[in-house]
């Protein structure tokens, strides 16, 4: 029986699967072997903090600390979890407690030197308080001096006048 798609069944009967086939079981081999790297590798789990950063699978891993020293007390156990902000490590501080006690031993010497200062200050204060007072005092006494003048002079003036007064009155008799 002819049909329009003669040609087209022919030549679908003559191709061969093989080709076909080959490619489908490479990809599926390819698909099949990244599946089995994906389930078989394993993966690293990381967690940071602000404190520290631990990183441990099998592996010894130094822990970064902001200050150097030696390491004089230890709390760690192997194969115990620890918690965040837990001590694990003692630095040895002696050099820093040096140093606070140094800096302390400089304050102390600066707030005597202060005190010393404010003292000071206060005296001069004072000081110039009393040579304000002196100076009022000086003004006053130049101020009843000059008054003392005028009265002087007024009354010489006034027994000047007087003594001519006499002086006429003398001539006249």
């Amino acid at each position: 029986m002819p049909t329009a798609f003669t040609h087209t069944f022919n030549a679908l009967h003559a191709d061969r699967p093989r080709a076909a086939v080959a490619g489908i079981l490479a990809a599926g081999l390819l698909a099949g072997g990244c599946a089995a790297w994906a389930l078989c590798t394993p993966v690293r789990l990381y967690e940071a903090t602000s404190s520290a950063r631990l990183e441990v699978e099998r592996a010894i891993y130094p822990i970064a600390s902001p200050v150097a020293g030696r390491v004089t007390v230890v709390h760690l156990t192997i194969g115990r979890e620890v918690t965040e902000g837990e001590v694990l490590v003692e630095i040895d501080s002696a050099a820093e407690r040096l140093q606070i006690l140094e800096d302390q031993a400089r304050q102390a010497a600066l707030r005597s030197q202060m005190e010393a200062l404010r003292a000071q200050i206060a005296s001069e204060d004072r000081a110039r308080g009393q040579e304000r007072q002196a100076s009022g005092v000086g003004r006053e006494q130049t101020r009843a001096e000059a008054r003392e003048s005028d009265l002087a002079a007024s009354h010489a003036e006034a027994e000047e006048r007087r003594m001519a007064e006499l002086r006429i009155k003398g001539e006249r008799k």
